[in-house]
Formats: C-alpha cells, structure tokens, sequence
C-alpha cells in the first residue's frame, strides 16, 4: 500500500491531475490507454493530442485546461501486467529506441550488456502488445516511422480511435507546430525527454550501425520463443 501511495504521490506532483481521476481512469477498463515502450515518441503524440482536442490526459497534462473531460491514460507497462480493453499502441525500430533509452539513462553506449538487456525487453513489450496479449477489445497499432512519414493519415486513424472529428485545417497547424524544441519546451520537467546534448545526435548513427546485428538478435530470439517464427518481430522493421 506504501508504495501504490507514492506513486499516486508522485503522479499527482508531477502532473496536476485530480487523485480520484488517476484512480478512477487507471481501473476504467474501458477507457482508452494509450501504451508504449519508453523513448518510443508518446511526448510528441501526446502534445499534439492535446492541444488538438483541447482536454487533458492523464497521469500529466502538458497545458492547463478548464475541464477534466480526459482524453486518454498513458502508460509505459514496463511490467507487463497492464490488461486493458481500449488501446492505441505506439512503437519505435528497437535500435532508436535503445539508443534514446540509454542516452536518457547517461549509461555507457560500449556496454553490450546493457544494450542487450534493453534489447529483450523491448523485443518482449512488442510481442505482448503486438501478438500475445488477448484482453484488448479495441486496439490500433501506430508506429513511430509512420508518423513522421505520414503523419496526417497516422494522426487521423488515432483520432477515430478516440472518437474525434479529423479536421485537417485543424491538424495541420499543430503537426508544424509541435516540433523537437517545443515538446523539449514541454517537458522542462525532465531535461532528459529530449536530450539536446552536442553529442546526442552524433553517437546515434555509429550506435545503430555497431549493435543493430546484436538487437536484431534479441528480436530473433524473442520471437522465437514467444510467437513461435523467429522472424516474426524483424519483419516489422525489415519489410
């Protein structure tokens, strides 16, 4: 009990919201989730979910609104035990994603160890929310790359998920908006959700180039213990 109310403790801090409505919404089966492996780009998408529709989201809201008219409930599931009916999944090519997680973690970009580990944990996260997990009644899957390749048609299947009206004019205006230094301007909270470091960008082609045989492996291994077809996973980012 110590540690669920320090949690709620931290959430409310941190993020504004009522503790009855994280409460509430977190056992709501029914309400939409939206699920992602950490350092997948939920920031982005969820500021421009927001200033889209003008409401709130739990556990943090971004800007300050007049209405507790929640539109989702994020939730990185780290533990894999999160069974939810109402889901948008968002993931991100596992080498960005490991990258970006330990760049957030200041951990050493030379430990194979470490970038293993996070290689099959980020391979199991994707096998549950992609093909094992069974309690989802309604379930969009979005990808990282498709929304920055195409964004309006990615942004557009999110919101008939949600129930909103796409309004192009609407969209446009905010996509444009909601650039790398605005969700930075958006997170102060945690300087880290977007690391603007001279070395950040520099490190990441020589990562990806040296460890994306060593992930790929973990998404083969993964996959074949878990799905049954070694190749399951890989086919997701090697079409």
């Amino acid at each position: 009990m110590l540690n669920r109310l320090q949690s709620l403790f931290y959430k409310v801090q941190k993020g504004g919201a009522y503790p009855n409505d994280i409460l509430k919404y977190e056992a709501d089966p029914e309400f939409p989730f939206l699920i992602s492996f950490p350092r997948s780009g939920s920031h982005w998408l969820r500021i421009m979910l927001e200033l889209y529709s003008n409401r709130p989201l739990l556990v943090r809201s971004f800007f300050n609104h007049h209405n507790r008219n929640y539109l989702l409930f994020h939730d990185h599931d780290l533990d894999l035990t999160l069974k939810k009916e109402n889901v948008i999944y968002l993931y991100r090519e596992p080498s960005a994603v490991i990258y970006s997680q330990m760049a957030y973690h200041q951990q050493s970009l030379d430990d194979e160890k470490l970038v293993l580990q996070w290689a099959y944990r980020h391979a199991i996260h994707l096998a549950k929310w992609l093909f094992l997990e069974s309690s989802t009644q309604k379930k969009t899957v979005i990808s990282y790359e498709d929304l920055t390749l195409c964004p309006q048609v990615s942004f557009e299947k999110i919101c008939r998920h949600l129930g909103l009206v796409f309004d192009e004019e609407k969209y446009w205006p905010v996509y444009l908006n909601v650039k790398k230094e605005y969700v930075q301007l958006k997170t102060k909270h945690d300087k880290q959700v977007i690391n603007s470091s001279p070395g950040y960008e520099l490190n990441r082609k020589p990562f990806i180039k040296n460890y994306s045989g060593l992930i790929n492996r973990a998404l083969i291994s993964v996959s074949a213990e878990l799905l049954g077809e070694e190749n399951k996973l890989i086919q997701l980012f090697h079409a």
